[in-house]
């Protein structure tokens, strides 16, 4: 989705391909916090249950 929000904003305003760049940035860096915490690891242990 990221791609494609690219290839449209290199036809629009900067400000546009910013906005969209930000937003994707903060997405990663709050997924990835997330991941590294004890909800990541509670949820990692959770579906590890359910999966086998």
């Amino acid at each position: 989705m990221t791609v494609g929000f690219g290839y449209v904003s290199w036809h629009y305003a900067s400000g546009l391909a910013l906005y969209v760049l930000t937003g994707s940035v903060l997405s990663i860096a709050t997924q990835a916090a997330v991941n590294c915490s004890a909800l990541g690891r509670e949820m990692r242990a959770l579906r590890a249950r359910y999966e086998g």
